[in-house]
């Protein structure tokens, strides 16, 4: 059974692209594959904590060996349905959105997570897939995101700091090829996304074809903040405590409706985003040109090969 890896990044479009899988699983099911998706993988015992367990000497042990016999129990019974090709998509394989921002940092512990999780494949994955974003988009995008779920630090503390961060997209990927150096790497970029999700998904895959397969139904990410909404939400934090998220969008919505018609704000400074924007370009041409013989998935130019 060939393993294939879809490891996000965080705000690039996970979603949508295990959407378009799990909502073609009939179809797929008959070419003999099967996703997990998040809630799968993070339900079985011990999955989630394995990363964080491997640096407590302590706990390691007794988490490993849950984790093992679920995970091996589980692909088995997967193997024997007839499933030929599984894909495990989880983006917090490679780190989480919340450490990163608050930390200044991008996915420093990657390579570490990787190699704990690669010990319970029981072979390396025939692919790993991974979609990049600009950096400024890729920094507001998961900030509002996490500020939907739970209080954080005003982003005009933690902006200036984040322009400066030098790890980025090619040093992510280095390390994904020196944990799976034997597996081919798949790399599409987010802003290319839209109207090619069935696309993209076939690459990940391996699939060939499109045949009978239809776009995700649902609008992933419909309720998302806008930097407009930044004030409101840390005053609603603020005045609901430990409120549900029905409150919480209640009184934003009460909020963006005394809002009707203001500019959003900017969230970098005007001078930070051409640098970040040409950084991102430089990374995106790297990949183009055969940085670490990673092949960047170009969907206007190749999908017409599906």
């Amino acid at each position: 059974m060939d393993i294939i890896l879809h490891i996000g990044a965080h705000r690039c479009g996970s979603t949508a692209v295990e959407r378009v899988i799990s909502q073609n699983a009939r179809v797929l099911r008959e070419d003999g594959v099967e996703i997990w998706p998040p809630k799968v993988l993070r339900a079985i015992p011990g999955f989630t904590g394995l990363a964080g367990a491997a640096k407590k000497a302590g706990q390691r042990q007794d988490l490993l060996m849950t984790a093992a016999e679920a995970l091996a129990e589980r692909l088995q019974r997967t193997e024997a349905s007839g499933v030929r090709t599984l894909i495990w998509s989880e983006e917090n394989l490679i780190g989480g959105m919340y450490e990163n921002l608050v930390r200044c940092g991008f996915y420093e512990n990657a390579a570490s997570r990787l190699d704990v999780y690669a010990a319970f494949l029981p072979a390396p994955p025939t692919r790993v897939a991974l979609a990049i974003r600009s950096y400024e988009a890729y920094w507001v995008s998961a900030y509002l995101y996490l500020l939907g779920q739970r209080p954080m630090p005003d982003f005009a503390n933690l902006a200036e700091s984040l322009a400066r961060v030098e790890r980025g997209w090619r040093d992510l990927i280095a390390d994904v090829q020196t944990v799976f150096p034997d597996s081919e790497i798949v790399i599409w970029q987010q802003e290319q996304l839209a109207g090619n999700e069935i696309g993209i998904a076939c690459r990940l895959i391996g699939r060939t074809h499109r045949t009978r397969l239809a776009p995700a139904m649902a609008n992933v990410n419909a309720t998302r903040l806008t930097p407009g909404d930044m004030a409101a939400m840390h005053r609603i934090h603020a005045e609901t405590g430990n409120g549900t998220g029905r409150e919480r969008r209640h009184a934003l919505q009460a909020d963006r409706a005394e809002r009707t018609g203001r500019p959003e704000p900017e969230m970098f400074a005007a001078q930070t985003i051409p640098a970040l924007k040409a950084r991102y370009e430089r990374d995106v041409s790297a990949l183009q040109n055969g940085f670490g013989g990673v092949q960047l998935f170009t969907p206007g130019k190749t999908e017409a090969l599906l």
